[in-house]
């Protein structure tokens, strides 16, 4: 770039810094705005009587908060907000007008002149009203996850759906809120929903499903050195139960049924031990019978 051309780009920036001081003397800029308000050219003290009526005015204002199934209307003052005219009438009067850096005011003065400038309105919050709030948001929009779960009925093994739980997104609806207080706008909120997973999803309640029914699906036999015994499927159903374990399920026969079941088992299965017996006439054996374990 040559120095002529940096040179003319000051001399027009001056002479817009100069125009709009003169021009402008003792009134807001062009574009300039608060929350709705359109100020341009307006003197100080028309500025300063407009702001003040409009911050009258806002308090008495509504602001919705909605989900797709929740809707409360709340008022500045329920969430604990006091809006302060006398320091966004200070930022009005002094926007563009900084002793300090002319380039800045120089970008100042034109971006409020080209595409407009909403000078964020001042306030106070009293946060413990807005903890109460967001209390009882909370309250009547959280929603605690539910696990995925198996029952046992008539000989089927069954899986209830797990769902997922919601909990509201604190953090970004304090920065909409904060939005709108310093737009002076309030425009509806829609709440961000965040949303909590369950430890045991459909995924794992599904697949446990298909493999008890699969494995229950036959008897069982149990082979012994001299007789067979069957476990029925009728049997097996009735004996299994199913528990939560470490995200997953533990599905094992409940002991009390199987212990009934092998003590009776064992009266039917075990027998006597009988050792080898030998008899002897005239020092000759005359019978020998084997033991039998």
């Amino acid at each position: 770039m040559s120095w002529w051309l940096v040179g003319l780009i000051l001399v027009i920036l001056t002479g817009f810094y100069w125009y709009s001081d003169t021009v402008y003397a003792g009134r807001v800029f062009p574009g300039v705005q608060v929350g709705l308000l359109d100020l341009s050219g307006q003197s100080y003290s028309e500025a300063a009587q407009n702001i003040a009526g409009l911050f009258k005015k806002l308090p008495q204002q509504t602001i919705l908060l909605q989900t797709a199934n929740f809707e409360q209307t709340y008022t500045p003052r329920d969430l604990g907000i006091v809006f302060v005219a006398s320091d966004t009438i200070d930022k009005v009067i002094n926007f563009g007008r900084s002793r300090q850096n002319p380039l800045f005011n120089i970008w100042q003065r034109l971006r409020a002149m080209t595409v407009g400038v909403r000078v964020p309105a001042d306030y106070q919050e009293q946060l413990n009203l807005l903890d109460k709030v967001i209390g009882e948001l909370r309250q009547s929009i959280d929603r605690t996850g539910v696990d995925g779960d198996i029952i046992i009925d008539q000989g089927k093994a069954i899986g209830k759906p797990a769902l997922v739980g919601q909990v509201l997104d604190e953090a970004k609806l304090r920065a909409d809120l904060r939005e709108r207080w310093q737009s002076g706008y309030f425009s509806p909120v829609s709440l961000s929903l965040k949303q909590t997973l369950p430890h045991i999803n459909d995924d794992v309640v599904r697949l446990t499903v298909a493999e008890i029914n699969q494995a229950l699906q036959h008897p069982y036999q149990l082979i012994m050195r001299h007789q067979t015994n069957e476990l029925t499927t009728a049997q097996l159903w009735q004996w299994i139960e199913v528990a939560k374990h470490n995200n997953t399920f533990l599905v094992r026969l409940r002991l009390a049924d199987l212990d009934v079941y092998l003590r009776e088992l064992k009266t039917t299965v075990d027998q006597p031990v009988w050792d080898a017996v030998i008899t002897m006439t005239n020092n000759r054996v005359t019978r020998f019978q084997p033991d039998q374990p």
